[in-house]
Parts: C-alpha cells; sequence; structure tokens
C-alpha cells in the first residue's frame, strides 16, 4: 500500500526499503480541518491577530483564510521506523526505533525470545521528557513487571503561565499469576495526579 484515503480528505502515504518493510508513514490533514486547531492557527505561524481571534472565538473564518498561509497551515505529521540504524539493532522486520513529529524517538530493546523488555525514550530536544518504559516476563510470557516513565506533575508558573511538567516513574506495576489466571495487579509508586491523568489503582485484585 502506497497511499490511503481517509474520511474528511485526510491522505496517508507510506515509504518502504527493499525488503518491503515499512519505514515512513506521513499522515496529510487539509487547510480545511484545521480552522479551530490553536497549534496551527495562531500568530506565531503567520496569522495575523484578527483571523486568530475571530477562528478561536467561531468566526466564520472559513472564506478568509489568505493563500499565502495555505502551505503553512497544511499538517503534515510523519512516523519514522528504523531496523538495523539503532543501538540494538533488528534484522527480522521487528521494529528497532520509532519517532513522529510530535514526539522524541524510541529506541526498542527485545530478549531472546523477541518480546519487548525496553524501550528508550529520547526527547526531540532538551526537553528533559522521559516516557520510556519496561517489561519483565515469567516462563510462559506473562507479564510480571512494567515500569513506565511520565509526566508525574505539572506547576505552572502563575505569573508567566509557563507549565512545567517533571517526568518520574509514573507507573511501577507488579503482576502475580496463579497458572495462567491474573490474581493481582499492585502499584509500588505512582505519580501525582494531573489534568489528564488515567493513573491505576493502589492494588486491583482479581475475583
Amino acid at each position: 500500500m502506497k497511499s490511503e484515503k481517509l474520511g474528511n480528505n485526510v491522505e496517508r502515504a507510506f515509504e518502504y526499503d527493499c525488503h518491503g518493510w515499512l519505514t515512513n508513514a506521513t499522515t496529510s490533514i487539509p487547510t480545511a480541518q484545521m480552522i479551530d486547531h490553536p497549534i496551527v492557527i495562531s500568530p506565531k505561524n503567520g496569522v495575523s491577530e484578527q483571523f486568530y481571534n475571530s477562528a478561536m472565538t467561531g468566526g466564520n473564518t472559513t472564506d478568509s483564510i489568505p493563500d499565502s498561509m495555505i502551505a503553512k497551515l497544511k499538517i503534515d505529521y510523519t512516523e519514522k521506523v528504523w531496523y538495523d540504524d539503532s543501538p540494538h539493532p533488528r534484522y527480522n522486520g521487528t521494529p528497532s526505533a520509532h519517532q513522529s513529529t510530535l514526539g522524541g524517538r524510541y529506541d526498542y530493546v527485545f530478549d531472546t525470545h523477541d518480546r519487548l523488555v525496553k524501550a528508550d525514550y529520547t526527547p526531540a530536544d532538551n526537553s528533559g521528557e522521559d516516557f520510556s518504559t519496561e517489561y519483565t516476563y515469567n516462563s510462559t510470557g506473562a507479564p510480571l513487571t512494567v515500569k513506565r516513565m511520565g509526566i508525574s506533575a505539572v506547576l505552572t508558573n502563575t505569573q508567566t503561565n509557563v507549565r512545567h511538567e517533571t517526568f518520574n516513574v509514573l507507573d511501577n506495576l507488579t503482576y502475580s499469576w496463579d497458572g495462567m489466571l491474573l490474581t493481582s495487579v499492585t502499584a509500588k509508586k505512582e505519580g501525582s495526579d494531573y489534568y489528564g491523568r488515567p493513573g491505576y489503582p493502589l492494588s486491583h485484585r482479581g475475583g
């Protein structure tokens, strides 16, 4: 598959290497779908303050987009996949690394049974982001532990309205099994509550 068309005229294009393995996927979103997207429709992207305020308050801006902004307002969301170009190269078609336009890069580590044991996250900038994960398994392949890094706290400077995100251990889960039956999932440590955080109860026991 080289390309596909989704709803609302969203298009997606794919690129492959000589083995037929996916290396790049680009999703293009047309301008008409982004009128109310504050990240794209914003003064910093060249839109006038008047146009931005009108768009954000529900004004009729569909016919007011400057022609010079059409190309700038188009979003190309790209995801890249690597196989042998990473600290832990893979040669069986399993991705060894992944990076998206809106985030950093993940480098994957697998055990001798081809089970994912670690996903090391590297931010695209010096932001200090860390969304790494680690996994362990028992002899049957069932998960024993899951450790996930993430946003553990969010502090906002009331004077500058600048938000600072702190990254730490968000989930440190231990799974207990009775044969193939999951009996409990226990969290050793959790991050603080913040916007949109799903969280986990301290202990969930199966019945």
